[in-house]
């Protein structure tokens, strides 16, 4: 098969799809099949082609455990990727191995001693296959040798953030640097729309903890001002674990006020949108291309941002805002139920990850009892 690039398409879950079909695909043919019915085996490549979604792709697989001994391979794989597109990663390069350790962890839980092995081994295979077959040579370097050593890490596992300090250096290179549309010079005049474009959107990210995915599917439909608390209310309608919410951000006064950000956009969205995309009167956030934002242009963005700011972290993605905003959001608030709800977690065990910022408190509560 030829190579592809990693990330081929604008949205996770279709970009973790492709990657399974691929993964099927190779699987199916390298795998030993001797007693496998050729003309199934090919119709089931080309409906692989086709599938669009992980249940069709799931009945496929299904239909052949019988011709080739794929499903040892298959149903680790695509439980975990199914897993990755609920809102856990905004880009394939979001995946490190804390995150793999993560979920390993509970997917095995109370599992025999060789499925876990079995498990770990699987995504091992999958990995590899992924650096050997993208276009950009992309390593993930996963590292699960130690996985049972380090299973006691995992509930301490703390989520990279900014600072306060370099919240506020971010947001000065934010305001500084120079938005041009790509394929232009630097020389010339910087594109206004762009300019407001990518500041809202980063700034949803940061002062709402919205996912990358969630504020692509925005609609100006979904944004109201409530006069009476002075909040700007953003209804998140299609989130990636279909849970319906209500995201709120200091509207005309505060420190993280959005209103002359989000007043701007408007009116440079209203001039862009009736030039070039007449058709799309609802879609929040556009392109020159007509299309919904997406995280890899949002993250190319993003790092020149936290480069020109001086910022080196690990995490270098639009989750990287959405964890500043918990760790934050939690260090003023002390409530990680509210967290949770404002997340859109379904699980508060993902929230607690947010609550490091309590060791102080932590260590002053233990000190009581000594």
């Amino acid at each position: 098969m030829a190579k592809a690039p990693l990330i081929p398409y604008s949205t996770i879950a279709d970009n973790l799809i492709f990657w399974l079909k691929k993964y099927l695909k190779f699987k199916i043919m390298t795998l030993s099949n001797e007693k496998a019915d050729e003309k199934i085996i090919q119709k089931a490549l080309i409906d692989i082609e086709n599938a669009k979604t992980f249940d069709k792709v799931e009945k496929i697989a299904k239909r052949l455990k019988k011709q080739v001994p794929i499903y040892t391979y298959y149903y680790p794989i695509s439980r975990f990727l199914k897993w990755l597109s609920n809102g856990i990663i905004d880009n394939l390069k979001d995946i490190d191995t804390e995150l793999v350790l993560e979920w390993l962890t509970f997917a095995t839980t109370g599992k025999s001693g060789a499925t876990k092995l079995n498990y770990k081994n699987v995504l091992m295979n999958f990995f590899k296959y992924l650096e050997e077959e993208n276009q950009e040579k992309y390593h993930f370097n996963i590292k699960l040798s130690a996985w049972q050593k380090n299973l006691k890490n995992i509930a301490t596992k703390k989520a990279d953030y900014l600072s306060e300090e370099e919240i506020e250096k971010f947001l000065e290179a934010l305001k500084n640097h120079k938005f041009v549309r790509q394929g232009h010079k630097k020389k010339v005049k910087e594109d206004l729309f762009l300019r407001a474009l990518y500041i809202l959107a980063i700034k949803f990210a940061l002062y709402g903890g919205l996912r990358i995915s969630e504020i692509a599917n925005l609609t100006l439909d979904d944004l109201r001002e409530n006069k009476e608390f002075d909040v700007l209310e953003i209804y998140i309608q299609k989130s990636k674990n279909n849970k319906y919410r209500i995201v709120t951000i200091p509207y005309s006064n505060g420190r993280y006020a959005i209103k002359n950000d989000l007043e701007n956009y408007l009116q440079e969205r209203e001039k862009m949108q009736k030039s070039f995309c007449p058709n799309m009167k609802k879609q929040l956030f556009l392109t020159y291309k007509c299309k919904k934002l997406s995280s890899s242009t949002m993250e190319r963005v993003l790092s020149r941002i936290l480069k020109e700011a001086g910022i080196i972290t690990e995490k270098r993605g639009m989750h990287l805002l959405r964890h500043t905003h918990a760790s934050f959001f939690y260090k003023k608030t002390q409530d990680v139920l509210l967290l949770k709800e404002r997340l859109g977690h379904d699980n508060v065990k993902t929230t607690m990850r947010y609550t490091h910022l309590d060791e102080e408190k932590i260590k002053k509560s233990a000190d009581v009892l000594r």
